[in-house]
């Protein structure tokens, strides 16, 4: 599940929530957040810093930490993608 989901978070076409990865995945959304939180402890996903002002041209306004108090927005960190692509080619 662990692959999955940092599967999901670097190949997507738009950012999701943890309730819409769920749905994607076939899983409870509580499940998803244990599988992102072990994902930050291992370096693989970071909480995306707040931008600087100026969110009217983002993108990703809509799921960004910076406008909803209860939502984080992950990123896949550089050792998350590399670990991605070992996996991967593993298969």
């Amino acid at each position: 599940m662990l692959w999955k989901v940092l599967h999901e978070l670097a190949t997507g076409r738009s950012t999701q929530s943890p309730e819409a990865l769920a749905r994607t995945l076939g899983v409870t959304p509580a499940l998803v957040q244990q599988v992102m939180e072990e994902l930050a402890r291992y370096g693989y996903l970071s909480v995306a810093e707040q931008c600087a002002p100026g969110c009217d041209s983002c993108a990703l306004q809509s799921a960004c930490s910076a406008t909803t108090s209860t939502a984080r927005l992950w990123v896949v960190t550089p050792k998350g993608r590399r670990a991605l692509r070992r996996q991967e080619s593993m298969l």
